[in-house]
């Protein structure tokens, strides 16, 4: 790659070292992989994208695919043919898969690697999730919040902008349940508020602790469990188009609440979920999205629309926009390091959900996905 070569020792050259690295052959697959290190100015993501990309022929190789592990370190992998996409494969659940939440983790589908993708909680006070019609956007919103639903550690808020049946497996499990929000946008905006407030309130009191103002240290228990948000269809709360001067008031007062939740929600145990099937910018405020840490881009078919979620994605990052059709419920997310990795929902239908909800006896969802 140009650099200079590792020197475990002084030498007559003087040699210094510049990076670790490890390297494995071709193995059964087709795959070689080299991963390393290095803290040099000028190595950046594109310039190993570039010099990866200028190395198929020295490496035998017809594809590569770099991946960023963290600052300055990176693993490429190389492949002599076209690999075959984990990700290609639907993954379909049973009822009897799922688990008792542990009051962080849900675990809801495969990476690029075959490995297990997992969403975090803790820490986390805001979340997008957006992509076109019939991505799979409701069916991978399931397996974020089912969990959740069904345990006392845990107080679910559902908004259903679109006041269809999409939510209606949820219902008698949420903490509160409006499908009305299009019809009854007062009575939406007075809820998002008194929300907000007992999320403040959270905040100043830390009722989990006399002494600790972090609820993730002490973590979600019955007695004082994790808020989720949801608000799906944002657009019917955020978007001003067409309204009247009296219900743009009330859109202001939406998303002041949401933004109040979003920032000040990671140290108290409240989360906002935003879902979208629109991403635009004004179904998506930026000043709301940029506090998100998590982003969840399932196929658009815009650049536009893409970073309406994402934001900014680096080169050689997967990009919402080459999602094929066929891959229903496809998607890539967005962590705090601002990359973005290709992950897949898994597919549980909501008559399953709904007999999740009613089921006493939870098996874990982990081992049904990695089995």
């Amino acid at each position: 790659m140009g650099l200079r070569p590792i020197e475990d020792a002084s030498t007559d050259f003087k040699g210094v070292r510049d990076y670790l690295a490890a390297y494995s052959g071709y193995d059964e697959n087709g795959e070689a992989m080299l991963e390393f290190s290095c803290g040099i100015s000028g190595v950046t993501d594109e310039f190993v994208d570039k010099t990866a990309k200028a190395g198929l022929g020295a490496m035998g190789a017809e594809f590569y695919k770099v991946e960023h592990l963290g600052p300055g370190h990176w693993l490429l992998h190389f492949w002599k043919t076209e690999p075959k996409n984990p990700l290609d494969d639907a993954i379909e659940i049973k009822a009897s898969d799922l688990s008792d939440w542990d009051g962080k983790t849900v675990t809801y589908g495969l990476t690029e690697a075959g490995e297990p993708a997992k969403l975090s909680y803790a820490q986390t006070s805001g979340i997008v999730v957006g992509g076109v019609p019939g991505a799979g956007k409701s069916a991978g919103a399931t397996l974020l919040t089912l969990p959740l639903l069904a345990s006392p550690k845990a107080s679910v808020a559902i908004f259903d902008g679109k006041g269809g049946m999409d939510w209606h497996w949820a219902e008698k499990a949420a903490s509160l349940y409006n499908n009305d929000c299009d019809l009854d946008l007062p009575t939406a905006t007075e809820q998002l508020e008194q929300l907000a407030q007992r999320c403040v309130d959270d905040l100043k009191s830390h009722p989990w602790s006399d002494s600790d103002p972090d609820f993730w240290h002490a973590g979600a228990t019955a007695l004082h469990p994790f808020h989720l948000v949801v608000i799906d269809e944002r657009q019917t709360l955020f978007d001003v188009t067409g309204r009247s001067k009296e219900d743009k008031a009330l859109v202001e007062r939406c998303k002041r609440a949401v933004a109040t939740i979003v920032r000040k929600g990671r140290s108290a145990g409240w989360c906002v979920m935003l879902l979208t099937q629109k991403p635009t910018a004004d179904s998506i405020p930026t000043n709301i999205r940029d506090n998100c840490v998590v982003r969840f881009a399932l196929r658009v078919t815009t650049r536009e629309a893409a970073e309406a979620v994402l934001g900014s994605i680096p080169d050689g990052d997967p990009r919402p926009t080459e999602i094929p059709a066929p891959r229903r419920g496809g998607a890539v997310v967005q962590g705090e390091d601002g990359h973005t990795v290709a992950v897949r929902f898994a597919y549980l239908p909501v008559t399953e959900a709904a007999r999740a909800l009613e089921s006493s006896t939870l098996e874990t969802v982990v081992h049904g996905l990695e089995e």
